[in-house]
């Protein structure tokens, strides 16, 4: 369909053929948007950006991102390889009840949202958020909405972190507001380790500073998050809910509920 790895690499990505030895290389804002058109393949950032360069395709409070792995559109899930390899993204604005979106999706459709909608035994590593701004009616969170399996492989969030800015779960459309979390929605069979949220998390139920919601399965291992808390029901510092291990993590922060 692309013509070839050459001219996916060269019109899509600064680099590389997207496979492990040879990730797709992504530069820009832009570049990152295309991930969600190959989404099995491995990824890896080589410079910091941010989306205000790009503002078709995120812009507070008119232009929302879509999700990459968002289930309605382009690739569906994400089952890659992220290595932001220490990089920064910045200027995320990702919401359900913005006027436009980047693409022709129903806003009461996002479903889990985030910078990745939903990854499925996908790997993302070494990147940081700087303050987003998220917005969904389920399963919100910074960097994911929904981390689960793919079969029996586990998706691993590592070395990644949210630094300040906002993740809103709210009512409405199809969603009720349920499982939102600094850093992730909700994690299924999924590890996150050595990761930090900072951002300000408000929620309905399942509400939690790192994770929203941690099913029977998953691990939380040397994590942190540095917060204040708003929720109703089910709400706490490091998860709202939590149903997997948790080794050497931390909460300092405000609980609100």
């Amino acid at each position: 369909v692309f013509g070839g790895t050459a001219l996916v690499s060269r019109e899509y990505f600064a680099g590389g053929d997207g496979s492990q030895g040879s990730p797709f290389l992504v530069a820009d804002a832009e570049q990152f948007n295309k991930i969600r058109f190959f989404n099995h393949e491995h990824f890896r950032q080589t410079a910091d950006f941010s989306f205000a360069d790009k503002p078709w395709l995120s812009s507070a409070p008119s232009v929302s991102f879509v999700p990459v792995g968002h289930n309605l559109f382009g690739g569906g899930n994400f089952f890659g390889n992220y290595d932001g390899d220490g990089h920064r993204i910045s200027g995320l604005y990702v919401s359900n009840s913005a006027p436009n979106l980047a693409y022709s999706v129903d806003p009461t459709n996002l479903g889990p949202a985030g910078l990745f909608g939903v990854a499925k035994g996908a790997s993302l590593r070494k990147l940081t958020l700087a303050a987003p701004q998220v917005v969904s009616t389920m399963q919100t969170g910074g960097l994911v909405g929904l981390a689960a399996l793919d079969g029996s492989k586990m998706t691993t969030i590592e070395d990644c972190k949210v630094e300040g800015g906002s993740v809103v779960g709210q009512a409405g459309g199809g969603g009720t507001g349920y499982e939102t979390g600094g850093l992730a929605g909700r994690v299924e069979g999924s590890l996150v380790n050595k990761s930090l949220s900072t951002a300000t998390v408000n929620g309905l139920d399942r509400v939690g500073g790192l994770v929203g919601a941690s099913a029977t399965g998953s691990e939380l291992r040397a994590c942190g998050a540095v917060s204040t808390v708003n929720g109703n029901t089910e709400l706490g510092g490091l998860a709202g809910c939590s149903e997997g291990l948790v080794y050497g993590c931390r909460f300092g922060g405000y609980l609100y509920g």
